[in-house]
């Protein structure tokens, strides 16, 4: 069953997480997951009439964190960390990052937002579950697992800046990193569905160098048509090759996967993206 936390974000503002324990022991990851629009609670989205997002609570969060720990393995504590506004069915992210009134973002690693506050969120949760015997304490040292879905990717885009401006709380956060996942991103049909800046991409090349075969750091790339041939966003399918190529080009390990690519662009597909998800463990 979910279980809800509540930490310390940014400016005393508050963020929930939701945490979906690992159902198999020993645990050997977290993954955090960042959800995409309209995703909510399954009793929110159902008396949401008004915004429409009842009609996909089939996909609400009580749905849509066992099938991601379904492709991570039960031996994954999975959490969903939630934006901290919901404008309509818009996720607005602004713990994390500078975004407009509907969630799009405007990245900038100089404002080290999203590694300082994830930092802060993970340790209190964790603190939280640990003294609650929800996780036992060595979840405290098991490797991170990044997970953005649709909007939810703009949290990783805002973080890889930060790391390319050389910011030390996102150094340390992707330190402890094994994996980053771009599940059918966007940006609120805004450029920056992927954040593909050199020093970026420089800074995730030097952080995957010379790590223990075990503690290899990867990118994995996942899209559906949703996306890839969105006619508000035509330009995803270039920056997602670019990001792909500036990637491989310095060493890291890249996959870059499409799901449901012979059937043309559905929002339900886009969701059934995170139930068919191919992950290598």
């Amino acid at each position: 069953a979910l279980k809800v936390a509540a930490a310390g974000a940014v400016a005393g503002a508050t963020t929930e997480v939701l945490l979906l324990a690992a159902s198999s022991t020993p645990a050997r990851r977290h993954v955090l997951f960042f959800p995409g629009d309209a995703q909510m609670r399954r009793a929110e989205m159902e008396a949401d009439l008004r915004h429409g997002t009842f009609e996909l609570a089939h996909h609400s969060l009580d749905d849509t964190l066992p099938r991601v720990q379904a492709a991570f393995g039960g031996d994954a504590h999975v959490w969903a960390v939630r934006p901290q506004r919901m404008v309509y069915q818009f996720a607005c992210y602004q713990q994390f990052a500078r975004v407009s009134l509907i969630g799009a973002a405007e990245y900038d690693g100089d404002t080290p937002k999203a590694g300082e506050a994830l930092g802060s969120l993970l340790e209190g949760v964790l603190a939280q579950a640990i003294e609650e015997k929800t996780v036992d304490a060595a979840a405290s040292g098991l490797p991170l697992v990044l997970a953005g879905f649709s909007k939810g990717c703009v949290v990783l885009n805002q973080l890889l800046a930060e790391l390319g401006a050389g910011a030390p709380a996102a150094r340390a956060l992707i330190a402890r990193t094994v994996a980053l996942h771009f599940i059918d991103g966007g940006n609120g049909s805004e450029r920056g569905a992927f954040y593909g800046e050199a020093p970026a991409l420089d800074a995730l090349g030097e952080a995957a160098t010379g790590r223990a075969a075990d503690a290899e750091l990867r990118v994995h790339v996942h899209s559906s048509p949703y996306m890839l041939e969105s006619p508000k966003a035509p330009w995803i399918r270039a920056e997602r090759d670019a990001f792909a190529a500036g990637l491989r080009a310095r060493g890291v390990p890249v996959s870059v996967l499409e799901y449901f690519e012979d059937e043309p662009p559905s929002l339900e597909r886009h969701f059934e993206v995170l139930g068919a998800l191919r992950v290598a463990n």
